[in-house]
Formats: C-alpha cells, structure tokens, sequence
C-alpha cells in the first residue's frame, strides 16, 4: 500500500494530516520527511560518537537501570509511532480519490482519543480496521462515536473475525442493522446463539429483550424494508407484523460500516424470509442493478427472485 507521502495531497489528505497533527499534539509529519530527519540523526549520532573521552565516560556513569529505561521507553515509543504511521497510511489510501472535505471539522477530542488508541494496536487486521475508520471520520465527522472507538479497542481478533463472519447474515433496515431471529435456519448456517451472546456482551449487538421489529402494512410500492448485499427485499403486509431479530448496537452498526462488501447468501435470504412469511406477511427479493446513493438504488423489477426456489 501506498504511502501518505507517494499519494497526491488533496483537501481531504491535508485534512488528514490536521487531524493527525491535532491527535498527537504536534505537527505530523509524513515518513518520507522523517527519513531526512532520521539521516540527519544518524549523522549526529556519528558526531556524537567523536565526542571528548570525558563526554564518553559521563554517559557510562549512569546507572545501568536508568539505560534501561531509556531503551525500554524508546522502543516502546517507536513501535507506537509504527502503529500510527500504518493506521494514517491505510486513512489515506482510502481517502486518496476524494477531493472535497466537509465544512464540518473532526474534533480535536475525538482526534486524541483515536490517536491514543491507534498508538498501541499492533495486529494488521485491526490496524486496516482502525484506517477505515480515521478516512471515514474525515470524509463525515462524526459517523464514529467515542463509543464506537472505546468499542473497537476493546474488540479482541477473535471476537473481531466472529463479526464479520455473523456480519454475512446482517440486513439494512433504514438506520438499522439486524438478523432476523430463526434458531433452525440459522443454526443450519452456523449461525448459533453462542454466537449471539458473544456479540452481545461485546456490545455489537444490543440486549436481545430490545430487539422486535414491526413491520407496517405497505402503502408505497416503491418502499423497501431491507437490503442485504445487493438484493433488496420488500415486505408485503396486510396488517402490522412483528419480527423477532437481532439488532446491532449503534457503535455495532458503525463498525458493520467497515467491513469491505460482507459476504451475502441467497439461499440464506430465501430460507430466512420464508420462515417467517405467514397469511399476513409475503416478502419479494429483488437484484439491485446500481446503486445510486446510500439508500437509493435501482432494482430488477421485471425478475423478482422466488423464495421457493434455493
């Protein structure tokens, strides 16, 4: 991946950089710019080195413990500043085809908060993770709640893996995110209540006693309840039905936001929708053919997709 400084600086990459610079305290300056820095440091530790034999004995008569601490705190401070570097340089990948930035700015709280954070997550996955997350801040202060960030720290990889993996059975529901509850479909895709409660007490999925959802009898033709990947699904009510689900958590539904293109399974959608259809309640599937905004999309309206059919 490239770089901050191999990437053209455009508005939302100086963005970047103000926001950085204002989650660190100091000014942040790119890795190439570093580089030099580092060089001339280098030069100056060569200096260092042809200093007076009594300059050589000063140092030597430090206590050996107060060395260690030194290269202890040093080392622990370059791994941090590693981490940052990485997590920036993911941020601008993802920002690199934009070219506008909002007027509204990312606070400054919010940035230090990040940054303390970001300073010590190590593993690769996470740190992809945590980049999405910073480009997607920039682009729209606010789409990331301190929760969602104090959410995310404390996602272990595994708990993080078992996100994604319940994540391809998640449908958008307006500003929601939901599994529809159905202990024998989904148990068949390995989509277990362990698995839920897991999800749950790691607060990426709200209590379960919270999450009924009701459907209303339809009167726009052209509105529909759920998408799921690039299938749209409506509901067709006589009266208002209640559906039993899992719904994500607010700083959960944030987090979805960041998974590249879940996984979807048609037979999944089918089976699911299926076993919940009744007298009172049918579902259509439709194949989204472009997607025009967040939440306005065009649809195969000549070929519904038959739930009967998997």
């Amino acid at each position: 991946m490239d770089s901050l400084v191999n990437i053209n600086i455009t508005e939302p990459i100086t963005e970047l950089v103000k926001v950085v610079s204002n989650g660190i305290g100091t000014l942040y300056e790119p890795r190439r710019i570093r580089k030099k820095a580092e060089a001339e440091a280098k030069a100056l530790e060569i200096t260092e080195r042809s200093k007076t034999n009594a300059e050589i004995e000063r140092r030597e008569r430090l206590c050996e413990s107060d060395i260690r601490i030194q290269n202890r705190l040093m080392a622990q401070e370059r791994m941090r500043q590693k981490n940052i570097d990485d997590v920036v340089d993911i941020a601008a990948y993802q920002l690199k085809d934009e070219r506008k930035v909002p007027k509204d700015k990312v606070s400054v709280d919010w940035a230090t908060r990040f940054f303390n954070t970001v300073q010590d997550i190590s593993e690769d996955e996470m740190k992809l993770i945590w980049g999405k997350l910073l480009a997607g801040e920039v682009k729209s202060p606010g789409s990331y709640s301190l929760r969602a960030i104090e959410l995310l720290k404390n996602l272990t990889p595994e708990e993080s893996q078992l996100f994604t993996e319940v994540s391809k059975f998640a449908l958008k529901r307006a500003h929601e995110i939901i599994i529809i509850q159905s202990d024998d479909i989904n148990n068949d895709y390995g989509l277990t209540f362990d698995k839920i409660l897991t999800l749950t007490d790691a607060g990426l999925l709200k209590p379960i006693i919270e999450t009924a959802i009701t459907l209303k009898a339809a009167n726009n033709p052209d509105t529909f309840d759920f998408t799921y990947g690039n299938y749209a699904v409506k509901a067709i009510a006589k009266s208002e039905e209640q559906v039993s689900t899992y719904v994500y958590s607010i700083a959960g539904s944030q987090i979805y936001n960041l998974i590249d293109n879940p996984e979807v399974n048609l037979d999944y959608l089918k089976k699911v929708l299926k076993s919940i259809s009744n007298d009172n309640v049918k579902f259509q599937i439709y194949k989204i053919t472009k997607w025009n905004d967040f939440n306005d999309f065009d649809i195969d309206e000549k070929n519904p997709i038959d739930i009967n059919v998997y």
